[in-house]
């Protein structure tokens, strides 16, 4: 049934929830984050040590210009 049907019968739309077959993304990200109950590993995971990139593309083309 849709939206038009149901106002067409005076159905209060506040009253009605939708559900989809699979979940949205963001109800996936939420569902499987530490904040509501979901197992979280990341504290271990093995320690990695960053470095910024150098001498790329956009850092040769600032030093060309004198910045």
């Amino acid at each position: 049934m849709n939206v038009t049907m149901l106002l067409q019968k005076g159905v209060n739309m506040r009253s009605i929830k939708l559900y989809s077959e699979k979940p949205s993304f963001w109800q996936l990200v939420f569902s499987q984050s530490k904040a509501n109950g979901a197992d979280y590993y990341g504290e271990e995971l093995p320690g990695y040590t960053w470095n910024w990139p150098k001498n790329t593309y956009l850092q040769r083309r600032l030093r060309r210009k004198g910045h």
